[in-house]
């Protein structure tokens, strides 16, 4: 079999090669070569910070692997502490056409985590009963928020966001049927007087 020597893009150290595979890498559009795995990684490693050294440098600008265009930071959703590749526009456009080609596919997807939602939150509901009376049917019963810091209604976040941050809601409060709920509100029920406090 014939070969070629080449000379490595890193340590410049010579190594052979087979002229098949030097041709086919040259089809491919390779312009160096390296005699290692190690050499090649480290260029690889190398031209991954110099492509994100907007965000080590704090640079201002950054180009859309997309449009090709330079466009500031602002124009680019960040992840962490990087940026996306591509810039909003561009990322609302290739949503646009990954939804037209997969609507039906998609909406299916969502419907079928809305109803696994609901179905695990009636579950829960159903293993409750109001702290203050002996009521337990699920449709009677809701959450009291027992202090301030509410951001989500228990309900909506079973169907949009899942248990995990329903859970993290569910500390905040109390289980009541609605009576007790409408009294708590009145202020027939003190809550405090009766030792309710959020876990």
């Amino acid at each position: 079999m014939k070969t070629i020597m080449l000379t490595c893009h890193v340590c410049n150290k010579k190594f052979e090669k087979t002229i098949s595979e030097y041709n086919r890498r040259i089809k491919n559009g390779a312009t160096r070569f390296f005699c290692s795995t190690s050499c090649s990684a480290s260029v690889a490693s190398k031209e991954t910070s110099e492509k994100n050294r907007h965000t080590i440098l704090n640079l201002d600008k950054k180009q859309c692997t997309k449009c090709n265009k330079n466009k500031p930071l602002q124009e680019f959703n960040k992840r962490g502490s990087w940026y996306n590749s591509k810039c909003r526009d561009c990322s609302k456009q290739s949503w646009k056409n990954w939804y037209k080609n997969n609507r039906y596919k998609h909406i299916a997807k969502v419907r079928k985590q809305d109803i696994t939602r609901i179905r695990q939150y009636r579950q829960f509901k159903e293993s409750l009963k109001c702290s203050l009376c002996d009521e337990n049917e699920r449709c009677c019963l809701s959450f009291h928020h027992t202090e301030d810091s509410k951001d989500y209604n228990l309900s909506s976040i079973a169907k949009f966001f899942g248990m995990p941050k329903f859970n993290k809601e569910l500390k905040k409060c109390v289980c009541v049927c609605h009576n007790c709920h409408s009294k708590i509100h009145a202020g027939i029920i003190k809550m405090d007087l009766l030792g309710f406090e959020p876990s």
